[in-house]
């Protein structure tokens, strides 16, 4: 099966901090011009292994010439699509879990969440708290299991509150993981600690090991243990999945029409005024996500502006629907409707 997506990048001579990189949805083959000497090609795609450091050796005055074609095989996340997932190996937790093995929630579906702290942390941090909002008080429960440390929780912890704490405020968390709405685990070392890509000593962890996540990946395991969607393999079926283990508790709050017409669906209440800025900015907080099918992240709130003149999102809580804004504006989306109809601009998350 073709992948939908196969991305190359090239790192030219041996500046390589320096890249050109070029994604294909189509056709997946690609054209450099690059000068004389030697180069480096890494190669993925949707679903698939990395095929890293490939050498390319131009000789001076050559033609152009065809590099070959290289076979990508299936990554471990994509073979493991249904099949039984692999049972959690975690020795520490902080904060008490669902529970401590898969075995113990069979009947439940699961969505377990990988970590890597380097890894875009703000933006992950941010995605977890909206599974955790959009799993709350639904079938699904939520597992987020952090990549092998050297010092274990120790020194993740150590790591939160000094050089990740930028990205731990950003996100909207406090800076001690006790006080995370979610239980995080720590991935059981299997090897010592090495040199990864990123230049960082840390060892291999046994989840680490035996999904191989390619960084920060959440997996859909059904109520019989079955791994069922991955998000960064197959976004849409991920995501269609999870909608259909969640929606039941919204259900009756939710317009059909304006549900498939919308990109992002949100139980909010409170709006505020925000005085003093250059638009009426009325700030809503989230209750829960009933659907994103965009790349748009949110961490508690978002912020609308209206004319003024009406009411805008009312202080009762209500649903809103979001849709891309399609003109040249700096916010990316703007409200579909849902207790909003009037009166209302646009929406930064």
């Amino acid at each position: 099966e073709r992948p939908k997506s196969v991305a190359a990048t090239l790192y030219p001579g041996k500046r390589t901090y320096r890249s050109l990189r070029y994604i294909s949805d189509k056709s997946h083959r690609f054209r450099f011009l690059l000068p004389p000497g030697g180069h480096r090609l890494d190669v993925q795609g949707t679903g698939l292994e990395w095929r890293r450091g490939i050498p390319i050796n131009v000789p001076q005055g050559s033609e152009p010439f065809d590099v070959g074609t290289f076979d990508l095989k299936m990554s471990t996340l994509a073979r493991l699509v249904g099949q039984p997932a692999p049972e959690l190996s975690i020795d520490e937790w902080v904060g008490e879990p669902p529970a401590r093995s898969l075995e113990a929630l069979r009947g439940r579906p699961v969505l377990l969440c990988f970590w890597q702290k380097n890894a875009a942390p703000t933006r992950r941090l941010k995605e977890i708290l909206e599974f955790q909002r959009r799993t709350q008080d639904t079938p699904v429960e939520l597992l987020v299991v952090s990549f092998a440390e050297v010092d274990g929780l120790d020194g993740l912890q150590q790591y939160l509150r000094g050089f990740g704490a930028d990205s731990v405020k950003r996100a909207g968390l406090p800076l001690d993981l006790d006080e995370w709405p979610f239980a995080v685990g720590i991935d059981r070392p299997v090897s010592p600690a090495r040199r990864n890509e990123w230049g960082g000593d840390r060892p291999l962890g046994e989840m680490e090991r035996v999904y191989e996540p390619m960084g920060s990946t959440t997996v859909l395991i059904d109520e019989h243990g079955r791994v069922v969607a991955v998000r960064h393999v197959n976004h849409a079926v991920f995501e269609k999945t999870l909608e259909e283990l969640t929606f039941s508790r919204w259900k009756k709050f939710v317009d059909p029409k304006k549900f498939a017409e919308a990109g992002i669906v949100l139980r909010v209440t409170n709006a505020m005024p925000d005085e003093g800025s250059k638009y009426d900015w009325q700030s809503a907080e989230i209750v829960a996500f009933i659907k994103n099918d965009s790349d748009s992240s949110f961490v508690d709130r978002i912020y609308v502006a209206h004319d003024g003149l009406n009411e805008g999102i009312p202080s009762s809580e209500c649903t809103v629907y979001l849709v891309p804004l399609r003109h040249e504006n700096r916010s990316r989306l703007k409200l579909l409707g849902g207790g909003a109809e009037t009166g209302v601009s646009h929406v930064k998350p």
